[in-house]
């Protein structure tokens, strides 16, 4: 049996003890707890957020798609912030169109800041409290949390609004989970947490400030990649630009997951993508029993660092591994392979709780710049610089040039 280790513990200040960083009985409560908020019927009403930010984010795109190149990332990373802070405290922040947003700015810089901790172990917790950038965790983790539980105390009597209301009219299941459509992440787990005796305001603050960490980032780079590969193979691109167009005919963006799973070639291209460039590189876990591997025994106790970059290379299950190949994950091509030879998601009990949530999000943002544009990388994969701290990102962005179709 294996436990995740948490970052070097430089999450838990910003995190608490939420999914990614909790372990054993708690854990395992609120994995139970919080796993049937990511149920696709529950998914299927995030759909609406979804199209409104891609609408934002086109309009942003269409002054870019000008001929000259440009850093697609950021707008990419703020349309990601919108979907989550809405889905998970619904609550926007409009990210892409407030040029200031002190709670997204603190967003950024933490996760700045943990990188910049990761990397200088040697800066003890009690250094660090002194030090100017320990002063300006501080500062923008204030913003952060204050702002998290500001929205769980107005959403909170919301909720209990809402129940007394549905006792009233002792609506049926179905009628619940229509009402899901105006319920975020957070509203759910309000109304899981039975007036605090499963879940108390402080386990919600967490598990939300979790679900902000690894909500935006990840799907950021995940898309981020997949349209710097699709620029570097306009035959593919024209591929998926074709199904995009077939399913969604004069419609500009998805609407419906329905439509989404009729993507079939969209979403092998995603995959293709996060084999090659996984947003989370790598995972790491403490052993809490000796495991033997081949010929090697690992002793109970130590850390374990396991490398999905080069899991994801590795030429025994992928021939010419360097190369961009969606057709890897057709069916008849990928039903034989090794399950744990893919992990972006990572695996086991402890994988990713978001990962349909992740690729619902990437399938709608993607097919609605692929039905809108032309694009054209500026870089290739022999030229880019990729940098791998808590997120495998490119070094300068990814740039691009937009050409409307």
């Amino acid at each position: 049996m294996v436990r995740i280790r948490p970052l070097d513990d430089r999450l838990k200040p910003w995190l608490g003890l939420g999914l990614l960083t909790s372990t054993g009985p708690r854990w395992f409560q609120h994995r139970k707890l919080i796993t049937p908020t990511f149920h696709f019927k529950i998914l299927e009403h995030f759909m609406d957020i979804f199209v409104n930010k891609c609408e934002t984010l086109i309009s942003i795109l269409d002054n870019k798609a000008n001929g000259k190149s440009f850093d697609i990332y950021p707008d990419i990373t703020h349309c990601a912030l919108d979907i989550i802070c809405e889905t998970a405290m619904g609550t926007p922040v409009n990210a892409m169109s407030s040029k200031q947003n002190h709670y997204v700015e603190s967003i950024y810089a933490i996760s700045e800041i943990i990188t910049w901790r990761f990397f200088r172990p040697y800066i003890t917790d009690f250094v660090f409290q002194f030090i100017p950038k320990g002063h300006e965790f501080q500062k923008h983790l204030n913003v952060v949390h204050d702002f998290t539980r500001k929205v769980i105390a107005e959403r909170k009597k919301r909720v209990t609004d809402n129940q007394s209301n549905t006792h009233k009219n002792n609506n049926t299941e179905d009628d619940l989970l229509g009402r899901k459509k105006r319920m975020s992440f957070l509203d759910l787990l309000l109304e899981s947490s039975d007036n605090g005796q499963v879940l108390n305001d402080q386990d919600i603050a967490e598990e939300v400030d979790t679900f902000m960490f690894e909500g935006h980032d990840t799907t950021t780079a995940g898309m981020c990649w997949t349209l710097f590969l699709l620029g570097n193979h306009p035959d593919i691109q024209q591929k998926v630009f074709e199904e995009v167009h077939q399913v969604l005919q004069s419609k500009r963006t998805p609407t419906t997951i329905s439509e989404l799973h009729e993507m079939k070639y969209l979403e092998n291209v995603i995959k293709e993508s996060l084999r090659l460039y996984p947003s989370v590189p790598f995972i790491i876990r403490d052993l809490e029993q000796e495991v033997q591997i081949g010929e090697y025994k690992i002793p109970a106790g130590v850390q374990v660092n396991l490398q999905i970059y080069g899991t994801h290379r590795s030429a025994e299950y992928y021939p010419e591994p360097d190369k961009f190949d969606p057709d890897r994950f057709l069916p008849e091509n990928s039903q034989k392979r090794h399950p744990y030879a893919y992990i972006p998601f990572s695996a086991g009990p402890r994988n990713c709780i978001g990962q349909k949530f992740a690729m619902y999000e990437e399938k709608t943002v993607l097919a609605t710049i692929v039905n809108r544009y032309k694009i054209t990388a500026m870089e290739t994969p022999e030229t880019i610089t990729v940098t791998a701290d808590l997120i495998l990102r490119p070094m300068n962005g990814v740039i691009l040039k937009l050409q409307k179709r």
